[in-house]
């Protein structure tokens, strides 16, 4: 009986933690979750694991820069696009539009309000701005400039309610917000 209880608890604490996730902006949909949920750490192999070839890659640059891009059918008729760019072998940017998600049916299941946005100060860190807001962000781009313009820049989105707006855009220079936009 002890046997049976201590695997029967584990069982039940293992699908209290799968339950768990920070990623309050998750839709309904699989595929549009896939990749709100990529890593930066991401390959073009590892992305083409995930959702199959590409419709269009594009050649790579002078700078070693080229993209995936995807176009998924939805269950409602609507169509889910995305790029997702890679330089030296890891994802470097990737596209998302929280407005259009939700004009297509697919809302987060989260969303930041306007005041909330109001509240955000330059110099906050990504810490501070999600505590703010309520969630976390979907990085959307990270650029290592350090060499050549002595900072690291990280871009997040956050989806934005009721408002003629689309996304909260912060952009994050070594830590601390430096842009931000609606």
């Amino acid at each position: 009986m002890k046997k049976f209880l201590c695997i029967f608890f584990a069982a039940v604490f293992i699908a209290v933690l799968s339950g768990c996730s920070s990623s309050d902006y998750l839709t309904d949909n699989d595929v549009i979750n896939s990749y709100l949920s990529l890593d930066y750490s991401e390959s073009p192999e590892d992305i083409i694991k995930i959702f199959g070839e590409s419709y269009n890659k594009s050649e790579k640059d002078e700078d070693g820069y080229y993209s995936l891009h995807y176009g998924i059918d939805l269950p409602n008729n609507g169509w889910f696009i995305f790029h997702i760019g890679f330089k030296d072998g890891k994802m470097f940017s990737r596209d998302v539009d929280f407005y259009d998600l939700v004009k297509k049916g697919y809302p987060p299941k989260k969303f930041a309000s306007l005041e909330q946005y109001k509240q955000i100060k330059e110099s906050m860190t990504y810490d501070e701005v999600v505590s703010v807001l309520g969630m976390d962000g979907v990085k959307t781009m990270r650029v290592d400039a350090s060499e050549t313009e002595g900072g690291i820049y990280e871009y997040y989105h956050w989806p934005l309610k009721d408002s003629e707006y689309s996304d909260i855009i912060i952009t994050f220079t070594n830590g601390a917000v430096s842009q931000m936009t609606t």
